[in-house]
């Protein structure tokens, strides 16, 4: 199962220092109080691009071969909750058929014409396509090279995101990737400015955009568009061996899906707050809370101590972390789910520890 990881903090200003007329039996105490925003997986909605134009017949070797890399690339980093649509940059043309029309292709797919891919915490996943998530993403993605000569990536890209029939592919809350790949210039009847312009409204956060291009460098339609999206973006060449380089940013970027844990350990060494009974007896009281938008309390759920062959979830238990840990102690605190808590949750809890 996997846990997961919830950072702790020491807010020593709040805690009350109980030092004066104490009998001296009484153990001096401090109460730790964390308060940590929970992980929750990130929505990435992931849009590829391909020319089908007979260009790309010498490039289709190669292509073919870097595909499978991708889902490999990616890593679990991004893949928690995923939207991954492929399209084709055909949209036809005279002597060479309609196109495609920016509708996405779903050989395999079951409901909707992208790939659903939603991990839980204990690794099962819920999806639209059956075997691996490589294995799909291969079989939608190989578009063969018998398309209109002229391609119109730009043209495409917009299509594919208001055409009913790719309808739920793209959430306003997710972060959203662009990979553009072709074998020439874009030949749309819009401009890259005026695409770039319409992907910045499609998301809440700018920085959870991001595009990515493999393409004739020195393309100047492509190049220019890409200049739109300055540290946001990656261009390779697409006559090199290994075109994964585009990729790696997609499971670097940390605008819009990237993770963070903060300090997982306790700072303050945890009280034995019943020494005769053997083993650490530590005095803690977590739950679960969400707020309103006044910033009240709207839920709250108490989360109970992880007790040996108990089913229960969520539960609350300490890991010892010399390695990582360097403080008293050099305890954690985990908390076991069977499944991501809702979005917005903060895991709040109060710790017996030692005064100083």
């Amino acid at each position: 199962m996997r846990v997961l990881l919830i950072a702790s903090c020491s807010l020593w200003f709040a805690c009350a220092d109980r030092t004066t007329a104490m009998p001296e039996d009484v153990v001096q105490v401090r109460v730790t109080y964390f308060d940590i925003p929970e992980l929750v997986p990130a929505p990435l909605d992931i849009l590829f691009v391909v020319d089908r134009s007979p260009a790309m017949a010498v490039h289709a070797q190669r292509l073919a071969a870097n595909v499978p890399q991708f889902i490999t690339v990616l890593g679990d980093r991004a893949i928690d909750d995923l939207h991954l649509g492929v399209i084709t940059a055909d949209l036809g043309g005279t002597g060479c058929g309609a196109g495609e029309g920016g509708v996405m292709r779903h050989e395999g797919l079951v409901g909707s014409p992208f790939i659903i891919h939603w991990e839980h915490l204990d690794r099962s996943t819920s999806t639209n396509y059956q075997g691996t998530l490589g294995a799909a993403f291969t079989q939608i993605a190989t578009v063969g090279h018998g398309g209109c000569a002229d391609q119109r990536p730009f043209d495409a890209i917009r299509l594919a995101l208001e055409n009913p029939r790719n309808v739920g592919f793209h959430r306003p809350d997710a972060a959203l990737a662009i990979v553009l790949i072709s074998g020439g210039d874009d030949r749309s009847q819009i401009s890259g400015d005026e695409l770039a312009a319409y992907l910045k409204t499609l998301v809440e956060n700018p920085a959870s955009l991001i595009v990515s291009g493999i393409y004739e460098l020195g393309s100047p339609r492509l190049d220019a568009f890409f200049t739109n999206f300055p540290g946001r973006s990656t261009t390779t060449t697409i006559h090199q061996e290994n075109l994964t380089d585009a990729f790696a940013i997609l499971s670097g970027f940390n605008g819009g899906w990237g993770r963070s844990f903060g300090d997982p350990c306790m700072e303050g060494e945890l009280a034995d707050v019943d020494p005769e009974t053997p083993g650490a007896q530590y005095d803690c009281s977590i739950s679960d809370v969400l707020f309103d938008s006044g910033g009240d309390r709207s839920f709250e759920q108490t989360i109970t101590e992880c007790a040996p062959g108990s089913l229960v979830r969520p539960c609350w238990r300490f890991e010892r972390d010399v390695q990582n840990c360097p403080f008293a102690g050099s305890l954690r605190v985990r908390i076991d789910r069977h499944d991501w808590a809702a979005p917005g949750t903060h895991v709040i809890g109060y710790c017996v520890t030692e005064a100083p």
